[in-house]
């Protein structure tokens, strides 16, 4: 995998929800399901001094769930700012599933983080063909499976 300052570095450049590098992309089809409205779980836990990393296929969607945890002003921004200076996950912030894992508690204690092959929400990228042809023009993507010894 990219060393963790790589994928740090890569990620300050986030505006919104979708990186500058993957802009393009999104703007030149809307074949896609993604749910672009929130800024992306790139990577949870503090990637940075971490020593247990567990990579994961990309940031999940729920339809009722991912829209609550956004419902605060300022979530979003607290969300890219995690992003930009990787922290132990909070269990009062980060999404109820990582608390589930086996390695939530590994998320809370700087032991362990995730970081998601593709951070875009979808529901379930394995049954969504239009996302998975997308995954070859990301730079985000290509960003993660350099660092996984594919270029």
């Amino acid at each position: 995998m990219a060393s963790p300052s790589t994928l740090v570095n890569f990620w300050r450049g986030l505006r919104g929800s979708v990186h500058p590098a993957d802009a393009p992309v999104f703007a030149e089809t809307s074949d896609h399901t993604f749910d672009l409205r929130f800024p992306p779980p790139a990577y949870i836990g503090a990637v940075d001094t971490a020593p247990v990393i567990v990579l994961m296929s990309n940031g999940g969607f729920n339809r009722l769930v991912t829209p609550r945890e956004f419902e605060d002003p300022g979530a979003a921004e607290a969300h890219r700012e995690r992003l930009f200076r990787p922290v132990a996950a909070d269990p009062a912030v980060a999404a109820p599933y990582y608390s589930r894992t086996s390695i939530g508690r590994l998320l809370q204690s700087e032991e362990g983080s995730i970081v998601n092959a593709v951070a875009y929400r979808s529901a379930s990228l394995s049954r969504e063909p239009s996302n998975q042809r997308l995954l070859e023009t990301l730079l985000s993507v290509e960003r993660i499976a350099a660092g996984c010894g594919r270029n």
